[in-house]
């Protein structure tokens, strides 16, 4: 038998708060099949003040995804 603290049901820190993600999207087809994506987008959150040493700029910033897509779709 394994001895151990189990935690269930204890909330630590807690509270409901908001993410807001505008994007961008731009697409660059470089063949019937092969096309480069990029997102570029910026993560606005609101609502964090509740939760201990936590503020809005730990969470908010700049996003940039690329990715390459193969095949027709």
């Amino acid at each position: 038998m394994m001895a151990g603290l189990v935690v269930v049901g204890t909330e630590l820190a807690a509270a409901n708060f908001g993410v807001v993600e505008p994007e961008v999207t731009g697409l660059l087809p470089l063949h019937d099949f092969v096309h480069i994506r990029a997102h570029l987008g910026y993560r606005i959150v609101y609502g964090v003040e509740d939760l201990p040493q936590v503020e809005p700029e730990h969470l908010r910033g700049a996003t940039l995804t690329l990715s390459l897509s193969l095949g027709p779709f």
